[in-house]
This record gives structure tokens, sequence and C-alpha cells, in this order.
């Protein structure tokens, strides 16, 4: 019996360690005058019947903590470099859009968890984006209705008040906030529906998301999260249908009646898994995949993206 005791203490001795120091999640908590790097890497292949096209993406901006607020932090975000490889129209409009807030200095407000509440300096960064507008529509070959449309989409997609200028003009700041002072617990899962307003006019753009700590290092204070994303399929047909009834409208031509049948037919997936590395409190690196499959009279189109997300000390 003594024997099987001693045994017994010795295995638990063994494991103790882990056993009798639970993780602790970091606070959020940079320092004032403190300046980081973020840099994105992105590359996508849209895989059509007729062949495929690819993109790279990479871009850099700087963050500096400025202050220390009762609400959080207050900071300021500058858009430093975009280089874009690809001969889509989109990586067009990406390359003019960027280029046109380069060295922009974005003055906000960011909460006690990272998430950006507030651009406290919106009427200057505002004109920066109507520059982009302008641009981004005069290099399209299309049709003025078609521009004219396409001027009014990007409108409403990128001159935004309050909060949500705050999201757009600190891109990456939102999702690295998802991986700071989430309260979560090793075992415990987060789960919510997240809308994305539709620029057309139509319904919201929706997706179910989950949250969940895959590994932490008690000795370090360092989580690894799991971020997973499934879009509404419904939500994203309309956007589709409301999309094309625009286009319609814009360039003074009927809809084609297959094309709004097959629009109603088509079945559609979008799935992103999202991998979010903190350390300190700060998310330092994040990965993220995702593919989307549309399927439509026959035919079947697919887009996959990865994009690396980095947080450093600048030098």
């Amino acid at each position: 019996m003594k024997r099987i005791l001693i045994v017994g203490l010795l295995a638990l001795a063994s494991v103790s360690p882990s056993l009798a120091q639970s993780w602790t999640e970091q606070s959020f908590d940079p320092a004032v005058g403190s300046r980081w790097v973020v840099q994105v890497e992105s590359h996508s292949e849209d895989t059509r019947p007729n062949g495929s096209q690819t993109m790279q993406t990479r871009t850099r901006s700087e963050m500096t903590i400025e202050e220390k607020t009762p609400e959080g932090f207050r900071v300021t975000y500058v858009h430093r470099d975009i280089q874009v490889d690809g001969a889509s129209a989109a990586s067009q409009i990406m390359t003019h859009a960027f280029r046109a807030m380069q060295d922009v200095v974005v003055r906000g407000v960011i909460d006690s968890g990272g998430k950006p509440l507030r651009v406290e300096n919106l009427a200057e960064v505002q004109a920066a984006m109507r520059v982009v507008v302008e641009r981004s529509v005069a290099g399209l070959d299309a049709e003025q209705k078609l521009q004219a449309m396409i001027k009014q989409i990007m409108t409403a997609m990128l001159m935004l008040g309050n909060p949500d200028a705050a999201n757009v003009y600190m891109a990456e700041l939102p999702e690295l906030a998802l991986g700071q002072n989430t309260g979560l617990q090793p075992g415990e899962v987060r789960r919510w529906t997240e809308g994305v307003p539709n620029p057309t006019g139509g319904g919201a753009l929706t997706s179910v998301n989950t949250l969940r700590i895959a590994q932490t290092d008690v000795s370090s204070g360092k989580v690894r999260f799991v971020l997973t994303r499934d879009a509404d399929p419904e939500a994203v047909k309309q956007f589709g249908l409301s999309l094309i009834k625009q286009m319609g409208v814009a360039t003074d031509k009927p809809i084609p009646p297959r094309l709004v049948e097959a629009m109603k037919s088509m079945s559609f997936s979008l799935e992103t898994e999202t991998q979010i590395e903190v350390e300190g409190g700060m998310t330092r690196l994040l990965n993220e995949s995702s593919t989307m499959t549309t399927t439509a009279m026959g035919q079947t189109m697919t887009k996959r993206e990865r994009k690396t997300v980095t947080v450093s000390p600048a030098s």
C-alpha cells in the first residue's frame, strides 16, 4: 500500500507544474510611445472554367501608441507601402486606393482591447478617400453610367462616418483585436454572428463565427487562437442579385433572364480559418486561409486566398 502511495505521489509530482499553474491571459497594454510595424502579405488564386488569375499583395503600415486614455489608447496609423502583382481590375483598384492613402496620418482611438473606435481627423482622411474613388473610377474601361454606379458603391464602402470609418482606415486592427483581451479560457468556445452592411442597399452579408483557444504556454503567457467564419450563402446570393440589377440599370440594358435564373439557382460557400498568435497581450502573427466556391449553370468557380499579418516593434 505504501509503495502504491509513493508511486502515486511521484506521478503527481511529475505533472504538478502544469496542474498547479493555470494559464492567465495577459492584457493588451502597449507602452505609450511604442511604434509597431504591421505587414500584410496575401496571395489569391481565382480558378474559373476558362482559366485562372492570381494576385499577390504586400502592404506595410505603422502604428504609434500616442496616449493611454480612459477608453483605451490614442494612436496614429499610417499606410507606408504597397506592392500588388496581378493583371486583374481588382489589383488596379487596390493599387490606386493604397497609393492615395500612402503617408496619410490617421489619428484614431482604440479601446482597451485594441479595437478601433473612431477616427479623430476624419475630414482629412475622407478628403484622401475622395481621391481614391475618383482615380479608381477614372482608370476603369467602362461606360459612363456603369462608372457612376461603381463610384456610388465605392463611395458607400469608403466614405464612411465613425465608427465604421475606424475599421476601414485602420484596416488590420479589427482582426488583430480578436485575439486581445478575449476573456476566453482553455476549452471554452465563443460563437457570434457578424453582419457586414451591403453597399448596394440590400440585406447585410452575415457569417457565423467561432473563436477558441488552440494552445497556451503557461511560462510565457503566449496563446494561439483559432477563428472560423462561415458566410451565409443566401445573403451572398442576394448581394450578387442586387449588384447585377444595379449594373443593368447603369448600362440601360435589360438583364438576361438566363443570368437572373442562374444567380437564383447558384450554390455558394465561403469558409475562413484564422490562426491568431498573441504574445504579451498583443497579436503578433495572424495566418488566414479562405476558400470561396460558387457553382452556377453547371460550372464551378473557386477562389482561394492566404493572408499573413505580422506585428513587430519598429526599429
